[in-house]
């Protein structure tokens, strides 16, 4: 059984009832669900096959140096290098991404959503294409297809 450790950061963070944490928590419990996937909390002092960093931010120190053993980071996008006009960055922050850069370049492999995510981080963050995984998003489980006739409605009001 592969050992998977979460750095659960955006789990006790305002990010818990966010986009990060949901992202977080359903895919743990898909790893769980296949059988073949034991996941362990990044507070849990046993070792793990793979570190998973479910977050990453640009500006903030959310991934090690130089991390240990095998890591993935999950990057979502870089809205903020696309357009670096809409946010702005002081010193720290500048300091930050330098480090986080850094860090990129020791990780075993990164998850993002989009085709054209995976673009912008080869473009500006310099990351080789095989490192790169694209893995879409996929819709929580509980979510179910609307009934015709809720969905014949729904396009008559919007058009």
């Amino acid at each position: 059984m592969i050992k998977v450790k979460f750095a659960n950061s955006p789990l006790t963070s305002m990010h818990a009832a966010r986009g990060i944490g949901r992202y977080s928590q359903q895919l743990q419990q898909a790893l769980k669900a296949t059988g073949q996937i034991e996941v362990l909390s990044s507070s849990v002092k046993q070792p793990a096959d793979i570190t998973h960093y479910p977050y990453f931010d640009l500006h903030f120190p959310t991934l090690p140096i130089r991390p240990f053993g095998k890591t993935v980071v999950t990057i979502h996008d870089l809205i903020p290098l696309v357009f670096p006009e809409q946010y702005p960055v002081g010193k720290k922050g500048q300091w930050h991404f330098f480090k986080q850069k850094l860090a990129l370049s020791f990780v075993s492999a990164i998850i993002t959503d989009s085709a054209h995510s995976r673009k912008d981080i080869e473009i500006y963050l310099g990351v080789a294409k095989d490192k790169i995984f694209v893995v879409p998003l996929a819709a929580p489980i509980e979510l179910k297809r609307p009934d015709p006739k809720s969905l014949q409605t729904i396009k008559r009001k919007l058009g």
